[in-house]
């Protein structure tokens, strides 16, 4: 994870490099977007480095368009609490967080400290945090189930007369 004025740095530098001017909203919304994580910083970067060429038109949602398969294995790798965590950082989820599971994700880089959210923490990234609030979040009855039949293949259990289809994220 780089610190803001590093992730600032990486930016200037590469439009400085490439001699194609940046301005300062555009770095701020760069960041915004994309956070501090280099790898998302850099796919954005591209993504505005190409609009501003004339070689692509809407750079962010290119961007959201192609880090969403990378957003799907950062959620799918977090353990349910972490998800919960996440969810309740973006206002979506019912679960307050313990400080501990707070400061691993921050340690991992997936969630920023933000003095404009009354909650304190969010996630790395605005495009990320689209991502969480897009995820349905099931009734925790519905959730309880899914744990109990997670290895039912398809996510299709049957029950009795009845079959029920649980909605999964998308793979």
């Amino acid at each position: 994870m780089l610190t803001q004025p590093e992730a600032v740095e990486l930016v200037e530098t590469r439009f400085g490099e490439a001699n194609v001017g940046i301005e300062k909203p555009e770095v701020a919304r760069l960041l915004a977007v994309a956070g501090n994580y280099p790898f998302f910083l850099q796919l954005a970067c591209w993504h505005l480095f190409e609009e501003k060429t004339g070689r692509a038109r809407d750079w962010q949602q290119e961007f959201e368009e192609e880090a969403e398969p990378y957003f799907h294995h950062l959620w799918n790798n977090l353990s349910e609490a972490e998800q919960q965590a996440l969810r309740w950082m973006t206002e979506v989820g019912e679960r307050l967080p313990d400080d501990r599971l707070v400061g691993h994700l921050e340690k991992r880089g997936l969630v920023a400290w933000d003095e404009r959210s009354f909650r304190g923490y969010c996630p790395f990234s605005e495009a990320f945090e689209g991502y969480i609030k897009a995820i349905p979040n099931p009734h925790p009855l519905v959730r309880g189930v899914r744990r109990l039949f997670k290895w039912v293949k398809g996510g299709k259990v049957g029950a009795g007369v009845a079959e029920v289809d649980f909605e999964r994220p998308k793979d």
